[in-house]
């Protein structure tokens, strides 16, 4: 019983090194070994719980595989690095959006060339944005519309001397000039 628990643990650590565990291929495991799912998570957690275990994990995409490292700690699996998709740096993993659909947690494409992914969307879908918004705006025009006004009644005071600070502001720009 230990020496197959072993013989699992190992082969769920060659699963982890060389491609992204799906459920599939645990299944797979499961079957062969012919035990619950419960036994192949408790032998995951028991890779995890070994300290500062550093691997890398590849995962594929397309026709091109983006390395991810990683380390165990504190029985978490803890992304480092990754490799953008975009730009084919490898940074620090903070530099990623998180996503649940993706196998790691996070996106493929760091921040920067996300963020200039999205500006160059809206310069090329600048109609349809038009229209969505005009759409929107018809759609939800009474609730726009009670929403603006319970905000001006709750914060009445407030607009009323920002209006006053900027009606002295453009005041005294005009007397200045005359």
């Amino acid at each position: 019983m230990r020496n197959t628990a072993h013989i699992r643990q190992h082969e769920i650590l060659c699963m982890m090194l060389g491609r992204s565990i799906t459920l599939s291929s645990l299944e797979e495991l499961r079957q062969r070994y012919e035990v619950g799912i419960k036994t192949i998570k408790r032998d995951i957690e028991a890779l995890i719980s070994v300290p500062l275990y550093k691997i890398s994990i590849k995962v594929y995409e397309g026709e091109k595989y983006y390395r991810s490292d990683a380390e165990f700690k504190s029985n978490r699996l803890k992304l480092l690095h990754r490799i953008c998709k975009v730009c084919d740096i490898k940074k620090d993993i903070k530099d990623f959006y998180k996503d649940r659909n993706n196998v790691d947690g996070f996106q493929n494409i760091c921040k920067r060339c996300r963020r200039q992914y999205d500006i160059d969307w809206r310069k090329k879908n600048k109609l349809y944005l038009r229209k969505y918004y005009k759409r929107y705006y018809q759609r939800k025009k009474r609730i726009l519309a009670e929403r603006a006004l319970l905000y001006y009644r709750l914060n009445k005071e407030k607009i009323n001397t920002k209006r006053r600070l900027r009606y002295t502001e453009r005041k005294s720009i005009i007397n200045a000039a005359n």
